[in-house]
């Protein structure tokens, strides 16, 4: 496109985000189209049908700023009218040579051009001039290089549950460049894409307010197309094209930090100074003391992150109490779940001064949380906001550790098992029957899961079409279960093409996130034993 621009003289200029009006004349266009259709459609749903008509409508009518009609502007000619097209015996006027032809139409345009350029700056004048003194927009704060700014979040507000109380702005940002209307800025301290950002967005930062960065739970949009899960198809391996995911997990923020009372990192000093007096604080905490009963109950946690470990593998229902105490022991075995992590919170509150009065504070306001290194099992700045929702809606109380439940296990059965599932069926586990891996549906994933369970299908399906279910398998990962393949019934078809393309997609997934090998376990025969199951995945 930029090669096509340069070619034909093209000045191609992109507008900023949140700024309709830097598209004046589409939108004044766009207006006008749907008062049009307002008027003229019968049926609401057949509004495309009378499209091209209202559109031609709109052409063949005189502009007020230009005094012309857009057609003729285009043209060099009035539009052709339905009753103006009826053949007649006389001669038309304009049956003209071809040279004369051009010669007029140019002559024409030229013409035209000079005339609705004087019209036309008339009334972009006055419009200007109405809107200024509408908006106040001389009285606008100018920006310049190395000022320190607030940059608006416009889908704050809409984005919370009490609207009113939300602080809509984020930064600090540093100005990098300023124009008449616009500046560029970037987030100190961090190592961001700069943003093109109208100046009714931006707000100075008063001399006295330090750098203390400000987030909201929303970012602003930018234009492009979002990044997906990507599966594009590489060597191909016994009959089995191997897949790449791409953009699995990409963090770019600062970490969590033990010293910051906002991290799930936070360790409680023991004491805060306030206002003269020394508060005392607890230092350390065992898991007796939150959850009665619980296995290795002498346990103990100095952060919010580790009691929501613990409380993460307690509640996991698909392994025997010796599993669980050995991953509460395993401080490589990185899980977390929301409701993990908000009871977590909800406790902190209870018994930690330090997060009481940080709670007090940030009431009504959104507080985000960088992830804990860039190899994060699960995205936790989109995991937080849902603990914190938890911990607003179940304070902690004595009785708290009574609502704990184990999470549910979802089996995903193949072709042929219909009529057993009641079998399946339990407290702590839910069955489906999963023909193709069209058949997954988002339901399925709405409850926390302590483990997926999925058992090959009968019929063979590319990674194309594995796409949608895997995204849902690694959704629900990143949400505190464990992904368990298993192979279905053998039969002589694509039994073994299956096998080999759920295990390229477990493979695959380790190698662009490692940090989920611990809870994508395989089962699958290898390539090179058709007969055995293999041994755990690694």
């Amino acid at each position: 496109m930029a090669v096509l621009c340069q070619f034909m003289g093209i000045d191609q200029k992109f507008t900023k985000g949140y700024c309709p009006r830097e598209n004046g004349l589409t939108e004044r266009v766009n207006g006008t189209i749907v008062r049009m259709l307002k008027k003229k459609t019968v049926v609401p749903a057949e509004w495309d049908k009378i499209l091209p008509t209202v559109v031609y409508a709109y052409n063949a009518s005189e502009h007020r700023a230009t005094g012309e009609s857009p057609h003729f502007l285009v043209y060099g000619r009035d539009p052709k009218y339905p009753s103006g097209v009826i053949p007649t015996e006389q001669l038309s006027p304009y049956i003209v040579d071809y040279d004369n032809y051009k010669t007029e139409l140019l002559c024409g345009l030229n013409l035209a051009q000079e005339l609705i350029s004087e019209s036309s700056k008339e009334y972009r004048d006055k419009m200007k001039e109405n809107y200024d003194r509408k908006w106040k927009t001389n009285r606008s704060t100018i920006f310049k290089t190395g000022d320190r700014v607030y940059m608006k979040l416009p889908a704050e507000k809409s984005k919370a549950r009490h609207p009113k109380l939300v602080t809509e702005w984020s930064g600090p940002f540093r100005v990098l460049e300023a124009s008449n209307n616009s500046a560029l800025v970037t987030l100190i301290g961090e190592n961001e894409e700069p943003h093109r950002v109208q100046f009714d967005h931006l707000v100075k930062v008063p001399s006295e307010i330090d750098n203390t960065p400000l987030f909201g739970a929303t970012n602003r949009g930018k234009r492009g197309r979002r990044k997906v899960l990507a599966i594009r198809q590489g060597r191909n391996m016994g009959g089995v094209n191997k897949i790449i995911f791409a953009n699995f997990f990409n963090f770019s923020a600062p970490l969590s930090t033990i010293g910051n009372v906002r991290h799930v990192d936070w360790r409680c000093p023991g004491q805060l100074m306030h206002n003269g007096q020394l508060v005392q604080c607890s230092l350390e905490t065992t898991v007796k003391d939150v959850i009665q009963n619980a296995p290795l109950s002498s346990f103990s946690f100095s952060s919010p992150y580790e009691l929501a470990r613990n409380i993460a593998v307690i509640t996991q229902s698909h392994v025997p109490d010796n599993w669980r105490i050995a991953r509460m022991l395993d401080s490589s075995y990185d899980i977390v779940t929301p409701s993990s992590l908000g009871r977590a919170i909800a406790y902190y509150r209870s018994h930690c001064i330090h997060s009481t009065l940080a709670s007090v504070i940030d009431a009504g306001n959104s507080v985000n949380c960088p992830p804990r290194s860039c190899q994060d099992p699960y995205h936790l700045p989109q995991l937080f906001p849902q603990a914190i929702a938890f911990a607003n809606r179940n304070p902690w109380t004595a009785a708290s550790w009574n609502q704990l439940k184990p999470r549910k296990t979802l089996v995903l059965l193949p072709e042929g098992f219909d009529e057993t599932l009641k079998c399946f069926e339990s407290e702590m586990m839910t069955a489906k029957v999963m023909r193709t891996p069209e058949d997954v549906d988002p339901e399925w994933f709405e409850e926390e899961l302590s483990a997926v369970v999925v058992f090959s299908p009968f019929s063979c399906a590319d990674a194309l079409r594995w796409r949608s279910a895997w995204v849902l398998f690694m959704q629900a990962v990143a949400q505190g279960a464990e992904l368990i393949a298993l192979p279905g019934p053998q039969d002589d078809d694509g039994w073994g093409k299956t096998i080999d393309m759920m295990r390229d997609l477990m493979e695959e997934t380790v190698a662009q996130r490692p940090s989920l090998a611990p809870r994508l376990r395989c089962l699958l025969p290898l390539k090179s034993e058709n007969n055995v199951i293999g041994a755990g995945f690694k």
